[in-house]
């Protein structure tokens, strides 16, 4: 059986699996050292590392875990040898005033199926580096998160985006080939508050019987280019709920159209905390919206290793 995931987040706060972490260095150190990082921990896969300024931050060991994006307003400086991983969609921002510095040839960025930057480094902001390319500028925006819902009539794919300087367009692309070409399947214009965190999304239409690719191509006014993640989505039919009432104050009933076996529950904040966590095993389960405030909800639920289905409830 298939682990079930449900989650009731607000309608304008999505929140997707993988959302990257934003760590902030709060002291100098090595990337390796937990206790210099606001997240607690090193930076790992799906992370955003921020070096503020007056923030030095050392490269001096191998870090492979492949972290999500880099944002330099301090310095980091690497020794000799030493190296630090990044997935193909991440992006290094070098702000101006930051700095990345020291190393040798046997130092490098190495972005997970792209490109490999060695040093010495004695890069200024502003500088970019990504999967692709690197140069003068910063790009333009950060993907916080990328992902997608899906009902027997509707696919929809949906992010949230911060740091929208000078962005052009976001492009939704799509592959039924396994990515050996693209077709564009919509242009989204920026809302351009690059203070803000903004969520978009966007309804996929014809999609092929088996499945497809998904990204997003985003271009900002230079014509820098970055992608996100991957999405790999299915045209076949997936589990579904059933949620009634759609409107209440008290309780409201989810039926799954599969038996669960010991799946969880969980009631998220628009700040993004749990604030309520459940088992669920057979086909219903009850959520007390009794202690939320009264607003528009989504009653979102994923599976393992498919899309979301999503479901819109109401708290009076």
């Amino acid at each position: 059986m298939k682990l079930f995931y449900t989650t009731i987040i607000l309608l304008l706060a999505f929140s997707s699996v993988g959302n990257a972490a934003i760590c902030t260095a709060t002291a100098n150190g090595t990337f390796s050292t937990a206790a210099i990082w606001s997240c607690g921990h090193e930076p790992g896969v799906g992370d955003i590392a921020v070096v503020p300024v007056g923030i030095t931050v050392t490269i001096a060991t191998n870090n492979t875990q492949a972290i999500e994006g880099i944002r330099v307003y301090g310095t980091v400086a690497f020794t000799n040898g030493s190296k630090l991983s990044l997935s193909c969609t991440a992006i290094i921002n070098v702000y101006t005033g930051g700095s990345i510095t020291g190393g040798n040839p046997g130092s490098h960025f190495n972005f997970a199926g792209g490109a490999t930057y060695p040093g010495a480094f004695a890069i200024s902001g502003p500088y970019y580096y990504s999967c692709t390319s690197s140069g003068v500028g910063v790009l333009p925006v950060t993907i916080v998160s990328f992902d997608y819902s899906k009902s027997a009539s509707l696919t929809t794919v949906f992010w949230k985006a911060t740091n929208e300087k000078d962005l052009k367009n976001y492009i939704v692309e799509s592959s039924s080939n396994g990515g050996s070409t693209w077709q564009t399947a919509g242009v989204i214009l920026p809302k351009g508050n690059n203070a803000l965190e903004n969520n978009y999304e966007f309804a996929l239409s014809n999609i092929a019987k088996g499945s497809i690719l998904v990204r997003l191509k985003v271009t900002d006014m230079d014509t820098k280019v970055s992608y996100s993640k991957l999405l790999s989505i299915s045209s076949t039919a997936s589990q579904d709920m059933y949620v009634y009432p759609t409107i209440s104050n008290t309780t409201i009933r989810v039926t799954y159209s599969t038996v669960q076996n010991n799946s969880r529950l969980l009631v998220i904040s628009a700040a993004g905390n749990v604030v309520q966590t459940l088992t669920v095993s057979g086909m219903q389960a009850t959520v007390d919206v009794s202690g939320l405030q009264r607003g528009t909800y989504i009653l979102k639920s994923q599976a393992e290793n498919e899309g979301v289905v999503t479901k819109r409830i109401i708290v009076q």
